[in-house]
């Protein structure tokens, strides 16, 4: 490679030399920017992967949002009428008591 950098000049020692560094630092760019599109490759996968893991856990979220409400509209429910047995009761119980 370094030969092919000096061109006509490859036998002159100096324009060699320098043309092999000049290789070096090539070569070394290369496996970088290599390195760096495997670095993106990976990292874009597991944005493919955090996607889908945030979509399902929006899903995930939205179903039980709604569990969360029909519960939470029968314990209201069941709350309303235990209160209306309770007065029922102690209706009764005032009536029995007013008989006396």
């Amino acid at each position: 490679m370094a030969r092919l950098i000096a061109g006509e000049e490859r036998d002159n020692p100096r324009i060699l030399k320098a043309a092999e560094r000049v290789a070096q630092v090539s070569v070394s760019m290369i496996r970088i920017r290599h390195i760096r599109t495997t670095y993106f490759d990976i990292m874009f996968r597991n944005l493919k992967v955090i996607d889908f893991a945030l979509e399902m856990l929006g899903k995930g979220l939205a179903r039980l949002d709604r569990y969360e409400r029909r519960a939470l509209s029968g314990h209201r429910t069941a709350i309303r009428a235990l209160n209306e047995e309770c007065a029922a009761l102690q209706n009764h119980t005032t009536e029995k008591l007013d008989d006396l």
